[in-house]
């Protein structure tokens, strides 16, 4: 097991892509297994590269992801809506 001290606020967003690998715990993250394969889910940006990784686990995930607030990615990279189609990842921004 490995603990990592004072993480990033997007951590705890993260890990829930990862169910039974990362956990987030008192403002600690804790990698418990060597699962690789991410799944959907909900999460909130927090700030401009945490938007972003958040934006990434979420193409590599299986299933449908959300990720709220993520114009801080949008603002920060230019065109990426237009990249990921070129891409052929769908996106839906509300």
């Amino acid at each position: 097991m490995i603990v990592i001290l004072s993480v990033t606020a997007y951590l705890e967003q993260l890990a829930k892509f990862y169910p039974g690998a990362l956990k987030w715990e008192s403002g600690k993250i804790i990698v418990e297994g060597s699962s690789v394969n991410p799944v959907g889910a909900s999460a909130v940006s927090t700030d401009l590269r945490g938007s972003m990784a958040l934006v990434l686990a979420g193409i590599l995930s299986q299933g449908e992801s959300q990720i709220d607030k993520v114009h801080m990615a949008l603002r920060g990279y230019d065109q990426l809506k237009e990249k990921l189609s070129a891409l052929g990842i769908e996106t839906s921004i509300f």
